[in-house]
């Protein structure tokens, strides 16, 4: 078994339901010290977590991502993962993918099953994660403001380059490459490639 801790950042729809989670790489399994501390404060056991960060954890974390303080609780996620076993929220999926995108672990290392029923279909747009049935009021706000907003896609999954830059890569169309996707070193992915969650080279 393989535990994995996280502490990210995210987006959530105007009922608190998350819509995704960006994973600093540097806040994922950082020092020990930290990771005790965390699993200290939260009565952690095993298998998954997910939870606020505790106040006492916050000078650890800004010390190692300054704009971690800007944000609120409601912003701002602890997630721990059993690789073996399978993801029970958005944040735990979030922090999977983000494992395979940064080369963490390899594509069928980390159970994903169930990933596609827990995660929401999301609108990309200009203006960050939207929540698909939100949409008409918030595209309404941005007329009254004579503003614009593009939609990007409508999808479950987001582009891994909005999350994860891998050393070494070359991508012709960032829309064709999924959060998820391994990427090995010198890899290129031409303009008609595509490259799925899970799957990748190696």
């Amino acid at each position: 078994m393989t535990t994995w801790f996280a502490i990210g950042m995210g987006s959530k729809n105007s009922q608190g339901e998350w819509l995704e989670v960006y994973y600093p790489k540097n806040l994922i399994n950082p020092s020990e010290s930290i990771v005790s501390k965390a699993k200290e404060l939260i009565g952690y056991k095993s298998a998954n977590f997910t939870g606020s960060v505790p106040q006492e954890l916050l000078a650890e974390v800004n010390s190692l991502s300054t704009n971690f303080s800007k944000l609120g609780d409601e912003k701002s996620v602890l997630v721990i993962v059993d690789s073996e076993e399978p993801p029970n929220d958005v944040p735990s999926s979030y922090l999977r993918l983000h494992l395979l995108s940064h080369r963490l672990v390899k594509p069928n290392e980390i159970n994903l099953e169930g990933i596609f029923g827990l995660l929401p279909t999301v609108a990309w747009t200009s203006d960050g994660p939207k929540d698909p049935k939100e949409l008409d009021d918030i595209l309404s706000k941005k007329r009254v403001n004579n503003e614009s907003l593009h939609i990007h896609s409508l999808d479950k999954f987001p582009c891994m380059t909005d999350y994860v830059i891998p050393e070494g890569v070359r991508i012709a169309d960032s829309h064709r490459v999924r959060l998820g996707a391994y990427l090995g070193e010198g890899t290129t992915v031409m303009h008609e490639g595509f490259i799925n969650f899970n799957a990748g080279t190696l």
